[in-house]
């Protein structure tokens, strides 16, 4: 909002980024209420994040599973339980291939004599 006023602000983080929207918005009232409410918005929304993310590490924390899916580099506590829920049960996969297409990351591929293609993964029954 503040760059249709000519205002391009550094980046920033957190306080550095409040303390820079306060210097540089504009004195006139109306702006100055509306970059107030988006101020106070975005800390609202900042703070829910940050206690989402705490509560994501407690349940990784707590999970066997998910510990042992942070061992591996740039797997975070989110992408672990995101995984750990979406997987629910392994014993549901024939084999560990058949994960990716179920979460729609790969197509699975059907080779046989002339056929070769793609299929859509259905969802295994349990």
């Amino acid at each position: 909002m503040l760059k249709k006023f000519g205002v391009v602000l550094a980046p920033g983080t957190r306080s550095t980024f409040e303390r820079l929207v306060e210097q540089h918005t504009p004195s006139t009232s109306l702006i100055h209420g509306v970059i107030g409410i988006l101020l106070k918005s975005w800390r609202h929304i900042d703070r829910q994040v940050r206690e989402t993310d705490h509560a994501l590490q407690r349940i990784a924390r707590a999970s066997d599973v998910c510990r042992r899916l942070m061992t591996v580099p740039g797997v975070s506590a989110t992408t672990a339980v995101a995984f750990a829920a979406a997987v629910d049960n392994p014993d549901r996969f024939g084999r560990v291939t058949d994960i990716g297409p179920y979460l729609g990351l790969t197509p699975r591929k059907y080779q046989s004599g002339e056929v070769d293609h793609f299929l859509f993964f259905d969802i295994p029954s349990e």
